[in-house]
């Protein structure tokens, strides 16, 4: 009896941390637990999380990151993140960055975003959410 139960306390062990193991890399770039940055853009972006979490602290750095260029493969990610950015600094904040851009970089962000809309692995209400600031940002936005 004694080792079976030392065995599911073992087991019971080695799940709970696997568990903290996952749950860590989901959402290893910021302290935020609710902000989601696909492993793919970590991977791929050796920076992205220093980028991200800049982003959320420095205007400048924000401007830098509207400004970011992901390969074709990423789009759909990083519109995820830049609609999550948007949602967390807020709506005025978003619009007053964006106007410092050009024109043309203005577009290439709003095209970003709304691909963040299409395909999303965040969950339904967050998508929900993301999808009305992106509609808020598309109505206030001069393109």
């Amino acid at each position: 009896m004694t080792n079976k139960f030392l065995f599911l306390i073992k087991v019971y062990f080695f799940a709970f941390f696997a568990l903290l193991a996952s749950c860590e890399k989901r959402s290893a770039c910021l302290s935020l637990t609710e902000f989601y940055v696909n492993p793919s853009l970590m991977s791929e972006y050796s920076n992205y999380c220093e980028l991200v979490d800049n982003a959320l602290k420095e205007d400048s750095d924000l401007l830098r990151f509207f400004k970011l260029e992901v390969t074709e493969e990423h789009m759909f990610y990083h519109g995820e993140v830049l609609l999550q950015i948007a949602e967390k600094v807020g709506a005025n904040k978003t619009v007053s960055t964006i106007e410092k851009l050009d024109k043309e970089d203005r577009f290439r962000l709003m095209i970003l975003m709304r691909s963040g809309t299409i395909d999303s692995s965040l969950p339904k209400n967050k998508r929900i959410h993301l999808k009305e600031m992106y509609i808020k940002l598309e109505e206030t936005v001069e393109l």
